[in-house]
């Protein structure tokens, strides 16, 4: 539909009385005559536009369509001999930590104690 829309824009555009591609958009019954020649080049003009960026869009969504897959192949690729034994494990147990010893009283805080076990 660009390539149409394209010509048809360029050949009511150009002087040429002998190019009218722009004329197979209408019935064989339409005289070009009858036919309102600044509506009709801004009726091709918008739709050109608007086809031209639907084609951009998709060539821009395709891409990043793209770019996803292969980024989720190479994730995957990575994470193929990933370790998922049984032994995996998360400690979490309560502990003292050691205090401020800037002052004159060093009181020791709580806190949780994490490790990772694989």
């Amino acid at each position: 539909m660009l390539r149409d829309y394209t010509r048809a824009y360029s050949d009511i555009m150009d002087s040429d009385p002998n190019t009218n591609s722009y004329m197979d958009f209408f019935a064989p019954t339409v005289n070009e005559a009858d036919l309102d020649k600044s509506w009709l080049t801004d009726l091709l003009r918008r739709r050109k536009n608007m086809y031209r960026r639907n084609r951009d869009l998709c060539i821009i969504c395709m891409v990043g369509v793209y770019a996803i897959a292969m980024i989720d192949a190479y994730v995957d690729a990575q994470l193929a001999h990933f370790d998922i034994s049984p032994d995996l494990s998360v400690d979490i147990a309560p502990t003292l930590l050691p205090g401020d010893t800037s002052g004159r009283f060093t009181l020791p805080s709580v806190g949780f104690y994490w490790a990772l076990n694989f």
